[in-house]
């Protein structure tokens, strides 16, 4: 398998985002993880919503490829077909590595095994819209992850990412340079943006 004329052992990380979107991916999603991992890579994945609604995904064949799986509370509701969301972390259980839920307003969940880890939410007070918010949380999350950070750490950077890009229209213009970036983080923590 290749990425971009190269090959896929010279990256560290896979994620995939809007598995539902991207139809002619579908009958190989299995074989795409299990390349990856077999690669060396660690692996994400975000499915998004189902425009369709019809949460066509064999989660209990590609979870266990996963080491990260990215879905928002009614996304991992739909997905499971559960009204609860600790009866859907149950039916993932036997297959999920991690899951990272995000839950908006209320911020985030990471459960791993019998360990579970809740980070509070950052609200801004210039908030914009939503669009790309979940996106944002899963590079700020991936960043840390990355840096080898702790599981709080790559939550509490998945949640600020999240929250400083819901200040501004589009879901990409939050983020300009590296610098910016690092002093709106410092004052959304601040509870100052």
């Amino acid at each position: 398998m290749t990425f971009r004329g190269g090959a896929l052992d010279e990256f560290d990380h896979f994620h995939l985002s809007n598995f539902f979107l991207q139809k002619g991916i579908k009958p190989d999603i299995l074989e795409i993880f299990k390349k990856a991992k077999a690669a060396g890579l660690t692996t994400s994945l975000d499915l998004q919503v189902d425009p369709e609604d019809k949460w066509d995904f064999d989660y209990k064949k590609v979870l266990p490829y996963v080491d990260i799986f990215f879905p928002n509370q009614s996304e991992l509701l739909n997905l499971t077909k559960k009204d609860d969301l600790e009866e859907a972390i149950l039916a993932l259980k036997p297959e999920v590595n991690i899951v990272a839920i995000k839950m908006g307003t209320e911020g985030s969940l990471l459960v791993s095994g019998d360990e579970r880890i809740i980070e509070r939410p950052f609200i801004n007070r210039h908030f914009k819209d939503a669009i790309g918010a979940g996106d944002s949380f899963n590079a700020g999350f991936i960043h840390e992850y990355l840096k080898g950070s702790s599981w709080k750490a790559c939550l509490k950077n998945g949640n600020l990412m999240g929250s400083l890009n819901t200040t501004c229209a589009g879901g990409t213009t939050a983020f300009t340079t590296a610098s910016e970036i690092a002093l709106k983080k410092q004052q959304i923590e601040n509870k100052e943006l």
